[in-house]
């Protein structure tokens, strides 16, 4: 795995979001035994979109040990950005996903939001988008981009990581799982 650590990371990555759901509908079809959720925030929706970055934990650990994994964390969540950027993030990531609620017209809740938006709401709906698809960045910018960006350009990375990013999503395409 040392030498081929993107492809490390890519099996990880889709055996982890692909794999496990995959097996756990495919017995709970099959055997009726048990129900699968593929619902918002359900345990496998968190499986999904965390497998980037515990895939590039897993290689990290696998390749360069307990000190790499630390250099690795250390890099990843050094903040590099002046506090103007981190506010428009952690408030316009939520009040986005709000306003294509409300333009979609979707009748269903985004999260835990009632029909009156509180505070406390407000709140626990950005906690929940916070802790779900924003983890994933740590394996796909925070790992594979890096790497892709020693062989080439960045333009040729954000092609190839964007061409990949596409097809993972595709899962949550398909009808009844978002």
């Amino acid at each position: 795995m040392r030498k081929r650590r993107l492809v490390g990371f890519f099996l990880i990555m889709f055996a982890l979001s692909w794999g496990i759901p995959a097996i756990a509908l495919l017995l709970s079809w099959t055997t009726g035994a048990f129900d699968v959720s593929l619902d918002r925030y359900s345990p496998l929706y968190y499986l999904f979109f965390w497998s980037p970055a515990l895939s590039a934990l897993i290689v990290v650990t696998a390749t360069q040990g307990r000190e790499g994994l630390r250099s690795f964390l250390r890099d990843v969540f050094s903040l590099r950005f002046k506090w103007r950027w981190w506010t428009a993030v952690i408030v316009g990531v939520p009040l986005l996903k709000l306003l294509a609620w409300v333009l979609a017209e979707d009748p269903s809740a985004p999260g835990s939001f009632d029909t009156t938006l509180t505070w406390a709401g407000l709140m626990v709906g950005g906690m929940l988008a916070a802790t779900a698809a924003p983890v994933g960045e740590i394996g796909w910018r925070g790992f594979a981009l890096p790497l892709l960006q020693r062989r080439g350009n960045g333009l040729f990375a954000a092609v190839i990581i964007g061409s990949l990013w596409s097809l993972w999503y595709v899962p949550w395409l398909l009808p009844g799982t978002v």
